[in-house]
């Protein structure tokens, strides 16, 4: 099941699910600070971060750094091709999946599946 919201009331929520067979991977929602606070009336959490923006602040930063190393020659490109190609076909099988109501099996030949 995939649920996209863009607005919530209480902050930039973002939170990722994924269950399978032999397991399930579970992130929560990322906080300016991780500190909760608890006494006799209960616990308390810093809130979320109020955008997105604000959420991936960080990562826009590492992006632009990246992206300066890539052009003067300091690093390699850490896309493949074969990633791309598995994330529209991932893609794919969900818009399949939203149209039709049904799940869609993911077929993967061995030369389709990227290395990491």
């Amino acid at each position: 099941t995939i649920d996209l919201n863009r607005y919530s009331s209480y902050g930039y929520d973002q939170r990722l699910e994924v269950f399978g067979p032999l397991g399930m991977l579970h992130c929560e929602h990322s906080r300016p600070n991780h500190v909760v606070a608890s006494d006799q009336s209960g616990s308390n959490k810093t809130p979320l971060y109020y955008s997105f923006p604000s959420h991936y602040d960080q990562a826009f930063k590492n992006q632009l750094n990246y992206f300066v190393d890539l052009v003067r020659g300091r690093v390699k490109l850490s896309v493949t091709e074969k990633m791309t190609r598995a994330v529209s076909k991932v893609v794919q099988a969900c818009k399949e999946s939203v149209a039709s109501g049904l799940p869609v099996k993911i077929t993967w030949s061995e030369d389709e599946i990227p290395e990491y």
